[in-house]
């Protein structure tokens, strides 16, 4: 189970996001692809992506980022950089610009036989090549799997937006959480079950 524990001042900073993060969309996307089975509703977006991916002229680049995402376990943090926020080709030049420290800190944390991967390792010590074809295969990614069902998204995106904004605006914070549980230590949200979440 996961447990997120809110303070006052944590809920004060707390905002709705105007749109999507571009590089949290990629890196679920990654994972939508892969799997699911059974899920009707992804099918059609399932294969017609990877008919483009098969088609497309980036293998080499598009490796690298399949190995950094995988089917179970986590990814490195600095794919889902902060200042993609400001927009995707901004989230790409700090994917590529990040830190050899941070490379190696978040490719460390990865399961054993990925974390042994040669183009892992390579990118780990500050690889330029790697990394800028990291970026080019992110991109090559969000070409077939994301631009084409944009404008969807982004429909998407501002429905689920407008009914929290109702939520927040009709009932406050505990409308806009209802599985969070409060006390005078702040609150505690935990997204599967909140019987079992004490503060």
């Amino acid at each position: 189970m996961l447990r997120i524990h809110f303070t006052g001042e944590d809920l004060a900073r707390t905002r709705l996001a105007s749109s999507a993060d571009p590089l949290w969309e990629l890196v679920l996307a990654v994972d939508m692809l892969r799997g699911q089975r059974g899920d009707l509703f992804f099918t059609d977006w399932r294969r017609r992506t990877a008919e483009a991916l098969r088609r497309g002229p980036m293998a080499r680049e598009l490796r690298l980022w399949l190995v950094l995402t995988p089917t179970m376990g986590c990814f490195p943090d600095f794919l889902t950089p902060g200042e993609s926020l400001r927009g995707f080709e901004h989230g790409i030049e700090a994917v590529r610009s990040t830190p050899v420290s941070v490379l190696a800190r978040d490719l460390r944390r990865l399961d054993a036989p990925r974390a042994a991967h040669p183009l892992l390792r390579r990118l780990s010590e500050g690889d330029a090549g790697l990394l800028a074809a990291l970026g080019d295969g992110m991109r090559a990614f969000h070409e077939a799997a994301i631009v084409p069902y944009g404008p969807g998204m982004a429909a998407a995106v501002e429905r689920d937006r407008a009914a929290r904004v109702a939520a927040m605006t009709g009932g406050g914070v505990e409308e806009l959480l209802p599985k969070a549980t409060w006390s005078d230590a702040g609150c505690c949200w935990c997204p599967r079950t909140s019987a079992s979440c004490t503060p």
